[in-house]
């Protein structure tokens, strides 16, 4: 079999990658696995403009967060699956000094787009410890990850371009113009392997920090709120239950979920949820996160046909879109990267 583009990995990264090859009219070949927990298949899939501990305005917000919804939005129309969510994420008040901090950020040009001072509504006051009010940010919601990842996989399948195995590297020859990988050929292979480039041979120099994220299903009795609500930790109305996480455990033995991650989470949501809740479901996985908060796009130092699309950690289904396409366009078209995301800020580590 020859192809343009050998992908490894069909998660998030390697999916968005693969459509945009496909659109600019590239052969190519997606290798998985085809696991059944994956960060990928797990995630939450928020997506937020404000964030962090001290709630700033996300990098490259007002670039990525327009795009996102309408490359997401197209998405839905290709693969036939509801996939995009669009909703608002209160923020309660801690303080009234929190609540006069934000009135102010509210007049600033870099946040007024993004959100709107509010006082409790009623189903708000009614489930959370929510006395000083709170904030809705805009342009926010959240990506069925799972079912988006499904959907790739029979639209992959559908055109004979998904190949179940276990990638390694024996049986990969990497030349300058060929890349042979068992019966395959190909002009150049890219990993999209999530915290696996640990094991690379050709990566593993980049400081991927593998950190294990626990998320908890619940039921909250007579749970009405359609928003997104997030202090401390979030609670996503999915479905007829809510989505409650997440753990960040960079010291961990395995992707197996733990009493510790429920403790943590259900601990930070009694100090914000008044009503009586019970536990229906728990999932563990791995993400990929690296040093910078950066995700990692290029090619290899000293092979030109190798690339990695990787690194998307915690805001993958933020960044994704914008990124995949600009590493589209940087593999088809040599469009040169942004320094940020570019692998050469860590060529000092290649040896």
């Amino acid at each position: 079999m020859e192809v343009d583009y050998l992908i490894i990995g069909q998660g998030l990264a390697g999916s968005l990658l693969g459509y945009n090859l496909l659109k600019a009219n590239k052969k190519i070949l997606i290798v998985d696995d085809f696991e059944k927990v994956t960060s990928s298949k797990i995630a939450a899939g928020i997506y937020n403009p404000i964030t962090g501990r001290r709630l700033v305005k996300t990098w490259m917000a007002d670039s990525l967060f327009p795009f996102l919804e309408t490359y997401y939005t197209e998405l839905e129309k290709v693969l036939g699956a509801k996939i995009l969510h669009k909703k608002p994420i209160f923020r309660p008040f801690d303080s009234i000094a929190d609540q006069n901090y934000w009135y102010g950020q509210s007049s600033d040009e870099a946040f007024k787009n993004y959100i709107q001072l509010v006082a409790n509504d009623e189903e708000i006051i009614k489930h959370f410890k929510s006395p000083f009010g709170g904030f809705y940010t805009n342009n926010s919601g959240y990506i069925q990850v799972k079912l988006l990842l499904e959907a790739f996989f029979t639209y992959f399948s559908q055109q004979n371009i998904m190949l179940n195995h276990s990638f390694s590297d024996e049986g990969l020859s990497i030349n300058e113009n060929i890349i042979q990988y068992k019966d395959i050929k190909a002009n150049a292979i890219v990993f999209c392997q999530g915290f696996k480039n640990k094991d690379n041979l050709h990566f593993n120099y980049l400081p991927i920090e593998p950190t294990k994220g626990q998320i908890l299903d619940i039921e909250i009795d007579h749970y009405n709120v359609d928003s997104i609500v997030n202090k401390r930790v979030f609670i996503l109305p999915e479905n007829n239950y809510q989505r409650i996480g997440s753990t960040y455990e960079r010291d961990y033995l395995d992707e197996i979920p733990t009493q510790n991650a429920i403790k943590e989470l259900t601990d930070k949501l009694d100090l914000v949820l008044k009503s009586p809740y019970k536990i229906i479901g728990q999932n563990a996985a791995i993400r990929p996160t690296v040093v910078d908060r950066k995700p990692l796009l290029g090619s290899h130092p000293k092979h030109s046909n190798v690339f990695i699309f990787n690194g998307l950690g915690t805001k993958g289904v933020s960044i994704a879109p914008y990124f995949s396409l600009e590493m589209a366009n940087f593999m088809v078209h040599h469009k040169p990267l942004l320094a940020e995301v570019d692998i050469r800020r860590f060529d000092y580590l290649y040896h």
